[in-house]
C-alpha cells in the first residue's frame, strides 16, 4: 500500500464475495505473528483502476465504499495477476448476484461513478500530480 508515510506491506485475501485487507501484528509474547483483518471490502462496490503513468507500471488503485488505496505489486506480472483475479472475481460475483434479482432488474448497471461521500478517496502521491 502506498501512503503519505511511505510504502507499507499489506496483505490482501480475495474471497468469492469480498477482499480482505490485512496486516501482520505481533503477539505480546513476541513468539508469533498473525494477520489482522483491517477492512472487509465487498466486491459489489469495488472498482479497479490502472495508473496510465509509465513510472508507476506496478501500481493500481482500488476504490470502494469501505476503503480506497493505491497498491504496488512486486512486478508488472504480479500486478497483472491481481488485476485479472480482481476483475474476474467482481464479474463472477455480479453475475451470480444478478440471478437473485427480480426479472425486471436482471441486468443491473454497474456503478461507474460515485457521488461525493459515497466512497473513500484514493490518496495520490505529490509526484503523480
Amino acid at each position: 500500500k502506498i501512503s503519505r508515510k511511505g510504502i507499507d506491506a499489506r496483505y490482501f485475501i480475495l474471497l468469492t464475495d469480498c477482499l480482505l485487507y490485512a496486516a501482520y501484528t505481533a503477539n505480546m509474547s513476541l513468539t508469533s505473528a498473525s494477520l489482522k483483518v483491517s477492512y472487509t471490502i465487498p466486491l459489489n462496490h469495488l472498482q479497479i483502476q490502472v495508473s496510465p503513468s509509465e513510472d508507476s507500471q506496478k501500481e493500481f488503485s482500488i476504490t470502494s465504499n469501505v476503503r480506497s488505496c493505491t497498491l504496488r505489486a512486486r512486478n508488472v506480472h504480479e500486478r497483472n495477476g491481481w488485476l485479472e483475479a480482481l476483475n474476474s472475481a467482481v464479474e463472477d460475483y455480479r453475475s451470480k448476484k444478478a440471478t437473485f434479482l427480480p426479472a425486471d432488474q436482471s441486468h443491473p448497471q454497474p456503478v461507474l461513478a460515485y457521488m461525493i461521500g459515497d466512497c473513500a478517496p484514493v490518496w495520490v502521491p505529490d509526484h503523480h500530480v
